[in-house]
């Protein structure tokens, strides 16, 4: 195998990559191939062997130009957000934020993104039924107070708070 080595035991193998890899995807490897019951010895051998050879093509090489393989990196996946941003023009119900402000949470990693998204993909006893749909979405769906209110009232007096709900959107 290019540039790695024969290994004859398991022991061997994992000895090698503990001063190959990072410590983190070292722990990864072992755990994982520690937990496989699957697999021959040979077989275990065979997946940290891959592994060693697969993050050692991920390096990079002196000289490299390292700034660019980044920025293309980013950019294509930018550029790729961007062009999606137009398959939902006109969807009233799709308000996304993709395109660069998109990439700019990513990159900035706010902890709350101005527009979450998550696709749900529902089974089909959900999927074929508006209402058992919309019932799925309600269990799920994130909702504050602020939502469902339409008024709050105090009395300091009394020492009361009223909060007057909004009825159609607990119909909802």
């Amino acid at each position: 195998m290019e540039g790695v080595k024969e290994f004859k035991t398991l022991e061997e193998s994992l000895e090698a990559a503990r001063y190959i890899l990072p410590e983190s995807l070292y722990k990864e490897l072992v755990e994982t191939v520690a937990k496989e019951d699957g697999l021959s010895e040979e077989d275990k051998i065979s997946v940290v062997k891959e592994t060693i050879r697969t993050y050692l093509r991920s390096l990079a090489q002196p000289g490299e130009a390292v700034g660019t393989v980044a920025a293309q990196s980013i950019g294509e996946p930018g550029t790729q957000m961007t062009l999606r941003t137009f398959h939902y023009a006109g969807i009233m119900e799709f308000d996304v934020t993709l395109g660069l402000p998109r990439l700019i949470e990513i990159v900035d990693a706010k902890q709350t993104p101005s527009q979450p998204l998550m696709y749900i993909y529902l089974k089909d006893e959900y999927a074929k039924d508006l209402e058992k749909a919309k019932e799925a979405a309600r269990k799920i769906e994130y909702t504050t107070l602020e939502k469902i209110i339409d008024n709050i009232e105090w009395d300091l007096g009394d020492r009361v708070v009223a909060i007057v709900i909004n009825a159609e959107y607990m119909e909802d």
